[in-house]
């Protein structure tokens, strides 16, 4: 029985890999199909890669169950076409945000802690330019608004930041051009 069990089991893994095989990582061309749809909170999630981060980001189309309408597919391809258009401009807004941040942040690190100087710069380091701050934040997910609320170049990024591990950063992206930067909540309540 063990023997049948393996042998299904080694199939059935077998198979999956051989759906995967000659797929090209990094092949955007095309809406996947659906990866998730949550219909408890009305979200479809489909993933993509972040080419500019190296990463694959769940994009998610908030109150939306069954399809998406053309606004929110303009966004989805939009944002894969244009990405590396927009990571300068979010790079750089993220930056003057964090500059403005640090004091805030380097007193709630500091404070009643035994860290040294050094161990809080591996977590918050000093402002000195946008592409230093590239490694201390990873996008997340991306958020499309509703079919309702749809904009053509309006949706929400969604990073982890070592700086701020409770809060996170958020971006929001209105008419393909950064409109703000804040904590995590903003990516997805614009």
């Amino acid at each position: 029985m063990l023997k049948i069990l393996t042998i299904i089991f080694l199939t059935l893994l077998f198979g999956c890999n051989l759906d995967n095989k000659n797929k090209n990582p990094n092949d955007n061309s095309k809406i996947p199909t659906r990866k998730m749809t949550d219909t408890t909170h009305n979200e479809y999630t489909l993933t993509c890669r972040f080419s500019s981060f190296d990463t694959t980001v769940d994009v998610i189309f908030n109150n939306t169950v069954d399809t998406i309408n053309d606004c929110q597919k303009k966004n989805y391809e939009g944002f894969i076409s244009k990405q590396d258009y927009l990571v300068p401009e979010i790079l750089q807004q993220v930056f003057e945000y964090y500059k403005k941040s640090y004091p805030d942040y380097y007193q709630g690190w500091s404070y009643g802690n035994q860290l040294t100087k050094q161990q809080i710069e591996e977590n918050l380091p000093t402002p000195t330019n946008a592409m230093n701050l590239k490694k201390f934040i990873e996008p997340l997910s991306v958020y499309i608004a509703d079919n309702k609320n749809c904009e053509e170049g309006t949706f929400g990024i969604y990073f982890d930041c070592t700086w701020d591990i409770k809060s996170s950063l958020g971006v929001v992206i209105k008419k393909w051009k950064v409109a703000e930067v804040g904590t995590g909540d903003i990516a997805f309540l614009f």
